[in-house]
């Protein structure tokens, strides 16, 4: 009799471990310090699991049978015996088992992209994975990770993150910081570092700060409405007047108010002030929206695009924006990244097939391709080498916008790496492309030509 039960117990606390209230649990058990608390919540717990009809249920883990499953959390199959005969299937301290699983019960608000890692704010915490040699996943380490790991320092209070090349920044409470690869200063920091592995405060950024873009190996925030840039500034990136590199937090001329979105490329830098988009730095691809391949240090305004523009993306050498709900794009377009049904430099902007209406999100942060949100679906295009458009098709790339599979609604964020995608959907992330450094987040380093859930 007894062994029977103790089974049914262990069976019961298995299928526990798929259900969010088994995370609260976890989570909260700490401070359950009388064990007669802990287990009268247990049984609480055992009887929900098992009388309450699935359907009234919150919300559940949802396993698919392409997920990989080395990165899902299993239970041990081994078999002990134990005093009394019966079967042990191992699982004594399952409960202590903090491994990764495909848990969605979170609530994901925003998603970046780096060149091979990624970061995303959930429940207000920031989280990076990916690729980690110069300290960008901001952990205290320089090792990578296939699943999402807290920035030290930044568990709570984030409302804004951007990833760079080889760092990324954060917004918390108002305050900028910055980690990762500092080696032309775009770290932002009194000291100069070679890099960081910890979040670090921006020199002058301490509160005020409402929006981040890191770039290559530059960045820029908007503070108080005054938008500032920093790190390296051989073609004007930065927006001073000159090609002087700046460690520190720099004003950019003529910025200095109505500034509400912001955007670093490689060597260039595009705004919008005041509904219209301003761009600065190389030239040499058209991403200043001019056929001169001069660089500016200074803001010029862009053909067509001096009001009513909403958002503004910089890729390696071209821009997208959305102006009146519809995408247009610049700069080169040798991929298809442009999306206007060609292969070629477009010194002004063009309208990009099929996200013409409804845009709300664009971002072609990547190099060589561009994604948006259209009426709540996400659509991508450009280079496919790695199944970054998630089309579900290993083509080389497509000139036009393209559904990415099984992302045909609730999408509310969006986000390009160099040759990987992200997207928010119902609050819970999914990537495609390459995944050499866990970039995807999945728990494995196997690319995916569609969308999957990140695990943690």
């Amino acid at each position: 009799m007894v062994a029977p039960m103790k089974n049914k117990i262990r069976t019961w606390i298995k299928s526990l471990k798929n259900t969010n209230l088994w995370q609260k649990f976890r989570q909260y058990r700490s401070i359950l310090m009388p064990s007669s608390i802990t287990v009268l919540l247990l049984l609480i717990l055992l009887v929900y699991q098992n009388c309450v009809p699935q359907s009234t249920r919150i919300a559940t883990t949802t396993t698919t049978e392409d997920s990989d499953s080395s990165a899902v959390t299993s239970d041990d199959d081994s078999s002990s015996s134990d005093d009394d005969g019966s079967s042990d299937d191992g699982d004594d301290n399952d409960d202590d088992d903090d491994s990764p699983t495909n848990y969605t019960g979170y609530e994901a608000t925003a998603i970046t992209a780096g060149m091979a890692h990624s970061c995303a704010i959930i429940e207000g915490a920031a989280k990076c994975w990916g690729s980690n040699a110069q300290g960008q996943l901001g952990d205290s380490s320089t090792t990578d990770s296939t699943v999402p790991v807290t920035v030290t320092g930044l568990e709570s209070g984030v409302t804004a993150i951007s990833a760079g090349a080889y760092h990324t920044c954060a917004v918390q409470s108002g305050a900028l910081k910055c980690w990762g690869h500092g080696y032309y200063g775009q770290l932002g920091t009194t000291t100069s570092y070679s890099y960081l592995e910890t979040a670090t405060s921006v020199s002058g950024m301490t509160s005020g700060v409402t929006a981040i873009s890191a770039g290559a190996y530059h960045t820029c925030a908007i503070q108080s409405g005054a938008l500032k840039c920093w790190g390296n500034n051989n073609y004007g990136q930065l927006g001073i007047g000159s090609t002087t590199s700046k460690a520190t937090p720099t004003s950019v001329t003529s910025m200095t108010s109505g500034v509400t979105s912001i955007a670093a490329g490689i060597y260039h830098t595009c705004a919008i002030k005041s509904g219209a988009v301003k761009c600065w730095g190389s030239n040499g691809y058209a991403q200043l929206g001019s056929s001169a391949s001069l660089a500016s240090t200074t803001a010029v305004s862009i053909s067509g695009l001096t009001s009513s523009v909403t958002a503004i993306t910089a890729g390696a050498f071209h821009n997208c924006a959305i102006k009146s709900g519809a995408v247009k794009c610049w700069g080169t377009g040798y991929y298809g990244q442009l999306g206007n049904g060609s292969y070629s430099i477009q010194t002004t902007p063009v309208s990009t097939t099929g996200a013409s209406s409804n845009a709300t999100i664009v971002n072609a942060s990547g190099a060589y391709h561009s994604c948006a949100v259209v009426s709540g679906a996400a659509k991508c295009w450009g280079l496919n080498s790695s199944g970054q458009l998630g089309t579900g098709s290993s083509s080389s790339s497509a000139s036009s916008a393209s559904s990415v599979s099984g992302l045909s609604s609730s999408v509310t964020a969006i986000a390009t790496g160099q040759y990987h995608s992200c997207a928010i959907v119902d609050g819970v992330i999914e990537c495609w492309g390459n995944n050499n450094y866990g970039q995807l987040g999945n728990g494995t380093t196997s690319s995916s030509i569609s969308p999957i859930a990140i695990i943690f």
